[in-house]
């Protein structure tokens, strides 16, 4: 416990040892109840207690947290002395009852035991689904990082044609810092006699090609009025 005051919270260790106290001081306390609270003179009371002990023990919060093992020890620690009881103090109970009782345990172990599954399952899935964000937080950095290292000009624009993306290379080719071009459209980049898709289309060349469009002609206007 040193520990986690130290750190502020528990270790896996730390918490499987307070879920496991816990949930045994709870399994003996509502076990001892069965042949404190069952009176053979009052049918009323016993079953009362019969269903609360049974209520509690299936909505014990930290039952999904158990193991296989631990989980079998935790409901025996209940039923087993309530069915006991039941058997003492009531003997002519009906073997039905009984057998009910014993229903009621098989039924609440394998509900735990799929909820178990289920969020381990749950987790797992949420794990992986990280594991992948991870992976595409990293690619997206590396592509981030070779956009802004590449020697060819990128300039990225949305349906309004409007520039949303403009690396260092694209500012040695037309002479425009990247927060004069942020959300202006590429409208001042091109000669105003070519349509937008002659443009287009020539930008998209120089980009990839530009000392073969710097041979073979002038198509592009830089700040200062000079083309490329």
């Amino acid at each position: 416990m040193v520990n986690a005051s130290r750190s502020g919270s528990l270790s896996v260790r730390q918490t499987s040892a307070v879920i496991i106290i816990a949930s045994s001081l709870f399994a003996i306390l509502w076990g001892l109840a069965a042949p404190l609270f069952i009176n053979p003179q009052q049918l009323e009371t016993s079953a009362l207690t019969v269903i609360i002990i049974a209520t509690l023990a299936i909505s014990w919060p930290l039952n999904h947290t158990h193991s296989r093992v631990f989980r079998h020890l935790f409901l025996s620690a209940i039923f087993t002395p309530l069915l006991a009881s039941l058997y003492i103090f009531y003997p002519q109970i009906h073997p039905g009852f009984l057998a009910l009782v014993a229903l009621l345990y098989a039924l609440t172990n394998k509900a735990v035991g799929n909820y178990r599954q289920g969020l381990i399952e749950a987790t797992g899935n949420m794990l992986k689904a990280n594991q992948r964000s991870q992976q595409i937080i990293t690619t997206s950095q590396k592509i981030a990082s070779l956009i802004e290292q590449t020697p060819l000009g990128f300039i990225e624009w949305n349906q309004q044609r409007q520039i949303i993306s403009w690396n260092p290379a694209a500012t040695t080719i037309f002479g425009y810092a990247k927060e004069e071009v942020l959300g202006r459209t590429t409208d001042f980049l091109f000669e105003q006699k070519k349509t937008f898709l002659q443009q287009q289309v020539e930008n998209d060349l120089l980009l990839v090609w530009q000392r073969f469009l710097r041979h073979c002609g002038k198509h592009y206007q830089r700040r200062h009025g000079d083309y490329l």
